[in-house]
């Protein structure tokens, strides 16, 4: 089991490092430092109308994209950028960071004072459409 702590460890480093060079402040991966915490389920971070309107526009019948939202110190997404763009562009570009950007979706990151930071948060935004 040391050979998997050793890999979990590498990862998490690979992952801090990913997220600091998007612009999240390294001082919330210090010991007692806190990363973003969203205040409510990812799926509920876009109203049902704002989907509905994204299966009106999109002609596929599945979309996967991954995304990165900077976190300012007060909890709100202050930047959207996709991070695989060569996945091809879709309508949902149009719409998911403006959806996005300046909602309240989380509690922000903190130093290891308690003391508000930038933080970095990425997903990946799944959608089904309905057969036509």
């Amino acid at each position: 089991m040391e050979g998997a702590g050793k890999a979990a460890e590498a990862l998490n480093s690979c992952i801090t490092e990913q997220l600091v060079q998007w612009g999240a402040d390294p001082a919330q991966f210090a010991p007692n430092g806190m990363p973003p915490a969203p205040l409510r389920r990812r799926d509920d971070w876009l109203s049902a109308e704002q989907l509905a309107k994204m299966e009106i526009k999109h002609d596929r019948s599945a979309m996967h994209a991954k995304y990165y939202l900077s976190i300012s110190v007060d909890g709100k997404v202050d930047g959207c950028t996709r991070i695989n763009p060569d996945s091809g562009k879709d309508d949902a570009d149009r719409w998911i960071c403006p959806a996005l950007v300046s909602q309240h979706l989380f509690e922000p990151a903190h130093d290891s004072a308690g003391k508000a930071v930038r933080g970095v948060v990425s997903f990946m935004f799944d959608i089904v459409t309905a057969a036509r």
